[in-house]
This record gives structure tokens, C-alpha cells and sequence, in this order.
């Protein structure tokens, strides 16, 4: 709706989804700070790098507009390429307590929790790996995707 992307990297889909959340954080107050190194093609299924993306940045942008104090209001992506691998960091303050179980996340709103699952479902899927971090108020997802298979 009157929405236009700006260009992150060379892969449409996922510039899409990261212009889109973008958009979206300036709504709620959000800034981006955004670096990725994405190609236009990869071995990955465009619905699976979407959907991740799409799960980690809402949990990111939802934690980040309950901030307080505007100055701290920023989400961090960063991808990048390295020794055939596509790694994905996403970064976002957070207030309050974070619940893990089973090292993953807990939401406590009914009907939410399924973007984490997800997320590790694909990085699995894939022979990747995720991680979840909540440490001195900033909320870490790295998730690790071989590009090369051997």
C-alpha cells in the first residue's frame, strides 16, 4: 500500500521482506541498521529464507517497539557470505525477562511462539544451525546455512 522497496542486497525476496519490516519499524518507532551481502540466487528455497526472516525480524520489531527510551530503539541485521555459509544476525533491544526452554525463547502470548520453532525448523532442514541469546538487554538470533554441500 504506497509501500516502496529500498535496496539492501541483490536478492528480491528477501530485500522485500527486509524493506517491509523496515517500513514497518518506522511505524512503531523502529530504526534499521541494515548490512546484507545477500545474492540474488541460492540454493535455499525462497519460502524458507522468507519465512526466517520474516519470524526473526516480527519478534525483533515487536521487542524493540516496547522500548522505552527512543535512543535504544534499534533493530541490527546483518548477513553476510563467509566460507560457504549464509550467516544471518539479528539484533534488538529488549525490556523485561526473557524465558528460555530447551535454549529457545518462550513467548507468553497465546498463539505466539511459532517464528522460533520455525526458525530452528529451517535451519535444521537445511543442516544449518540457529541460536537464541538474551543477555544484558539485547536479544541476539544468529542462525548459521551451508550454501555448499559436500
Amino acid at each position: 500500500d504506497g509501500f516502496t522497496p529500498k535496496r539492501y542486497c541483490e536478492n528480491a525476496a528477501i530485500n522485500l521482506v527486509l524493506s517491509a519490516f523496515s517500513d514497518k519499524g518506522e511505524k512503531l518507532g523502529v530504526t534499521f541498521s541494515i548490512e546484507a551481502n545477500i545474492p540474488n540466487v541460492l540454493p535455499i528455497p525462497e519460502t524458507a529464507l522468507c519465512t526466517l526472516f520474516s519470524n526473526g525480524l516480527e519478534n525483533a520489531v515487536l521487542a524493540t517497539a516496547q522500548i522505552t527510551d527512543e535512543k535504544q530503539k534499534i533493530v541490527r541485521v546483518n548477513c553476510q557470505l563467509h566460507k560457504g555459509n549464509l550467516l544471518i544476525y539479528i539484533k534488538n533491544p529488549y525490556e523485561g525477562k526473557v524465558v528460555f526452554r530447551d535454549n529457545m525463547p518462550q513467548s507468553d502470548r497465546p498463539e505466539h511462539g511459532f517464528g522460533v520453532k520455525s526458525i530452528k525448523l529451517i535451519a535444521d532442514m537445511h543442516g544449518g544451525f540457529c541460536s537464541f541469546e538474551a543477555k544484558d538487554g539485547i536479544f541476539t538470533l544468529k542462525v548459521v546455512l551451508p550454501l555448499l554441500h559436500e
